[in-house]
């Protein structure tokens, strides 16, 4: 008897062999398939999308959905034919979907959205379905739903809400709905007149009473009339602790701490909400400097799990301010994977390793988060990439760069990134490359502007392309210490020492930057202020920087470290 794991190792070589040509030799839709036939196909399914293989995939994935009715082979077919945008076979994989779990909220919603393009009748079936579900939530499925929709889209599905609404007039849910679609699009008479009727319908409903409220704001111009609806909405319903959050949010958001705080205490015993209401006594206790008592209510919000997260973020954050580190990390590393702060905790106590010089642990913590989204994954690349550079471990920082540009080669925060370690391992041109390719995609980056300009004013042939770049960087973001200090460094360059020592003293105010320090003290040094000079630089070497960049520039100008020796003993003394 041929052992069973040997047995689909071998089949998995052949599907890998032969998988362009599943397609070709794949049965007839309608046929019903063996068990053998469909655990194949799977096989095929799972190996091309191994290899990128997409379309193969989700052809392998339909036959068997089609066959069986299977809902995950056929929500896996819906999910990969949206990815790689085949409409047609979004639609066939999605019916399948949505008529095997009628009972399913998000394979409903899906289909209803698919179908609202192409066929309406389907389209209000699915609809029909989500609005039977009963979802309390429903009307924010809906609202993030058209914000992904093109504006053609949007419309065709705000009609079909619209009609559902017109079907459904005892639905409450259904009301809110299309008074939500209605605020969306502006038309407020429409929304009123929806919202009042899903009011009608149930007076407790607290997406309505909030929509109500936001109509009131906008109605009036004014937070006033707003506010009384909600106080008033609280006092009829007491025990709707949803409600009560809502108004407290609005109270803060107004500054009306005072009148919130009974509401927050009488929220903190809800099982549900509670969590919340501490974090938010947290809050107003931080903002008042009052940090006992903010990691008080703060440990308090630990018990409930809808807050908990957000409450070791915030005791993190104390942790810091407390200079405990060590328990910052501890804290933040225990923020769980679901979480939105879970990206936000694991780059923090990444930088927290980095600052002492525990590069390691910083990488290992990074490469083992697991982001939420794009922009989350993107974010842990590049804090891992500026670890690599600080680490001096510069090469593998490019390797890293250069595997994520081969994805997308028209990221504008990798090839900034690229064109910083390019800098650092001193080649010009490919920093210049990289950064005129993002001038071509933003021609206002002012990042770029600066970093183009600074890379041209070290090249002695190049310094009048710089004075523009560096110009509008600066008249794009004015104050910037970082821009400042190039075109200083760029005056210099110029010979307007003068102008040069002007604007790095005004970089150097606004942010005490080692490297700013280090550019203002050699253009006094080259203008005859020696002693100028040499006080800045030990002023700059008390401060907690690396004082690298500080020697390297005496270094260069020949100047030995123990001309400053007597200003850091008689700064040090007179220390704090």
């Amino acid at each position: 008897m041929l052992n069973l794991n040997i047995g689909i190792f071998i089949l998995t070589i052949c599907i890998y062999c032969n998988a362009a040509l599943a397609n070709d030799n794949a049965p007839n839709q309608t046929k019903q398939l063996s068990h053998q036939e469909i655990l194949t196909y799977l096989l095929q399914a799972d190996m091309a999308v191994q290899r990128n293989m997409f379309d193969v995939a989700l052809e392998n994935y339909l036959i068997v959905a089609k066959s069986t009715s299977d809902p995950k082979v056929a929500q896996l077919a819906t999910e990969l034919a949206i990815q790689i945008q085949s409409p047609e076979k979004a639609l066939s994989a999605a019916e399948i979907w949505a008529n095997a779990q009628p009972e399913d909220l998000q394979a409903q919603l899906i289909a209803a959205t698919l179908f609202s393009n192409s066929t309406q009748d389907k389209a209000s079936v699915f609809l029909n379905r989500a609005f039977a579900i009963q979802n309390s939530d429903i009307d924010q499925h809906l609202l993030i739903i058209i914000n992904q929709l093109s504006p053609e889209g949007q419309q065709k599905f705000i009609d079909l809400v619209y009609k559902i609404a017109e079907q459904r007039s005892s639905d409450p849910y259904a009301q809110l709905a299309a008074a939500q679609f209605a605020a969306v699009t502006m038309d407020i008479n429409k929304a009123n007149k929806k919202v009042a009727l899903a009011l009608k319908l149930k007076p407790d409903l607290t997406s309505a009473i909030e929509l109500n409220a936001k109509i009131i704001r906008y109605k009036t111009d004014a937070d006033k009339p707003a506010l009384q609806y909600l106080e008033q909405q609280v006092k009829k319903f007491p025990k709707n602790s949803e409600l009560r959050l809502f108004y407290i949010t609005a109270l803060l958001d107004n500054d009306q701490i005072k009148q919130a705080l009974p509401h927050l205490n009488i929220l903190v015993k809800d099982k549900t909400y509670g969590g919340e209401a501490y974090l938010y006594l947290g809050e107003i206790y931080i903002n008042d400097n009052k940090l006992p008592q903010a990691e008080k209510s703060i440990n308090k919000a630990l018990t409930f799990t809808n807050s908990a997260d957000k409450a070791k973020f915030y005791l993190a954050q104390i942790a810091e301010h407390k200079k405990d580190n060590v328990q910052a990390i501890r804290w933040y590393e225990d923020v769980s994977e679901n979480s939105e702060f879970h990206t936000q905790s694991f780059l923090r106590a990444a930088y927290l390793y980095a600052m002492v010089g525990n590069y390691d642990d910083a990488i290992d913590l990074l490469q083992n988060a697991s982001p939420n989204s794009f922009d989350d994954q993107k974010q842990i690349l590049l804090t891992e990439i500026d670890i690599l550079v600080e680490s001096k471990n510069v090469d593998k920082a490019l390797d890293s760069t250069n595997k994520v540009l081969a994805i997308l080669p028209d990221d504008i925060d990798f090839l900034y990134a690229r064109s910083v370690i390019y800098s650092l391992q001193d080649k010009p041109s490919d920093a210049e490359h990289d950064l005129r390719a993002i001038l071509a995609i933003d021609p206002n980056n002012s990042n770029a502007l600066n970093a183009l300009g600074f890379t041209l004013a070290n090249q002695p042939h190049r310094v009048n392309e710089a004075l523009p770049l560096l110009q509008k960087a600066l008249t794009l973001n004015p104050g910037n210490p970082a821009y400042m200090d190039s075109l200083g460094w760029l005056l210099f360059k110029l010979g307007r020492n003068q102008e040069a020592i002007s604007m790095l003293d005004k970089a150097y105010s606004l942010s005490g930057d080692n490297e700013i320090a280090a550019h203002l003290g050699e253009v006094l040094w080259s203008s005859g202020k020696q002693d100028a000079a040499k006080a800045i630089w030990a002023k700059a070497l008390l401060s907690a920087q690396d004082p690298g960049v500080i020697h390297d520039t005496m270094g260069r100008l020949n100047i030995p470290a123990s001309t400053l020796q007597s200003n850091n003993k008689n700064k040090a003394k007179a220390a704090p």
